[in-house]
């Protein structure tokens, strides 16, 4: 389930939910929420926020006895151009079963039609 929502012109928000099944083997199973927050910070330019992820996996169908990672950082978005962007979110692990730091850079092309328009 993805949601999303634009509180004012400067104060955007997402969410996605995700639950994922193994019909096999384990019986493995994952409830994933993957959240932000963020504001821009100069118009079509810079977008500045917050992420939180939180994921917790099961195994054998025992949902008592599994991981739950929590993970929270800042978000950095740049529009170099009208259909690119670039993005940096560094995200510290808040439980014992996180990483202790997780980085993720991503670039992106935004191939919308009407873009321009």
């Amino acid at each position: 389930l993805l949601l999303a929502e634009e509180f004012t012109r400067r104060i955007h928000f997402g969410a996605n939910l995700n639950f994922e099944s193994q019909i096999g083997d384990e019986r493995e199973k994952a409830y994933e929420l993957n959240t932000a927050l963020s504001y821009v910070v100069a118009d079509l330019k810079l977008t500045a926020g917050v992420e939180l992820i939180v994921e917790h996996e099961t195994s054998n169908d025992d949902e008592e006895d599994g991981s739950t990672m929590v993970m929270l950082g800042p978000t950095l978005l740049y529009k170099p151009t009208r259909n690119t962007h670039l993005g940096l979110v560094p995200l510290i692990g808040l439980s014992h079963d996180s990483p202790a730091v997780e980085a993720f850079f991503t670039f992106g092309v935004d191939f919308e039609p009407f873009a321009g328009k």
